[in-house]
């Protein structure tokens, strides 16, 4: 099962079930294998982080991830962010 914890660690973090995955290797063999540019939470080595590997929305596809997926609601809580600490 994936999912995401959203907020800080503690009485204020909070999992967004709407978003909660179920599935493992064989999803992420079959998305690559079948080019289904799906979108599927994966680590990967992040180039403005060196030696540090995140877990994030990609797209993948035949090549493997292919580009960078921000969910929605990941975009609005960055906005609601910004706007409180300004």
């Amino acid at each position: 099962m994936h999912a995401y914890v959203v907020g800080e660690h503690g009485d204020s973090e909070v999992l967004p079930w709407f978003c909660a995955q179920v599935g493992g290797l064989a999803r992420l063999t079959r998305a690559i294998l079948g080019d289904e540019k799906g979108v599927y939470t994966v680590s990967i080595f992040t180039p403005e982080m060196e030696g540090v590997a995140l877990s994030r929305p990609r797209i993948l596809g035949a090549g493997g991830w292919r580009a960078r997926c921000i969910p929605s609601w990941m975009l609005r809580s960055r906005l609601l962010c910004d706007k409180a600490h300004r």
